[in-house]
């Protein structure tokens, strides 16, 4: 079952917090993306209970954009929500499946140190999914970026990364 946005989100503001790394709203929607793909790709199903979009600068959740502008470039001092229907009252949720705190450690452990600015130069490449919605609807504001392409990329990206790994074993025998 996919998670809530806001569940992902604040676990990646409770590692960014722990360490004492400053977290803005760029590097957390690109963390956001790449843990929701790297999820898709290993179990085939979505991460997150929304979909990603192709905003003109980046792959983009809409909910969680209109949450945090406010914080602009600074770093976000607070936690994501959402307004349970039943009570009409805000929830601040966590993640607690231990799979998805695992990946998202994961996630973290790999992207972390890069700013915002970098991982949004990754999701920019000419191969990826961001790039290729933008190019077939350049006029198109928040298209959404289809599951299945995310995880054919991240698939793909893994498959590279295994062969690359191998040639440099490999290379080790030579």
């Amino acid at each position: 079952m996919p998670e809530r946005v806001a569940a992902v989100a604040n676990r990646f503001l409770d590692l960014a917090e722990a360490e004492s790394r400053p977290l803005d709203h760029m590097k957390l929607q690109k963390l956001i993306y790449f843990a929701h793909g790297w999820h898709l790709a290993i179990e085939g199903e979505p991460l997150l209970d929304e979909m990603i979009e192709a905003w003109e600068h980046g792959p983009v959740v809409s909910s969680l954009y209109h949450q945090f502008k406010l914080y602009g470039a600074r770093p976000i001092r607070g936690r994501a929500w959402y307004i349970d229907p039943d009570l009409g009252t805000a929830v601040y949720p966590q993640t607690a499946a231990e799979h998805v705190n695992h990946l998202i450690g994961v996630i973290w452990a790999r992207y972390g140190a890069y700013r915002g600015v970098q991982l949004s130069t990754m999701t920019h490449a000419s191969d990826t999914p961001w790039s290729e919605i933008r190019r077939a609807m350049p006029w198109a504001r928040n298209a959404q970026i289809p599951n299945d392409l995310i995880e054919e990329y991240f698939r793909n990206l893994a498959h590279r990364n295994r062969m690359r790994n191998e040639a440099a074993e490999a290379s080790h025998f030579c």
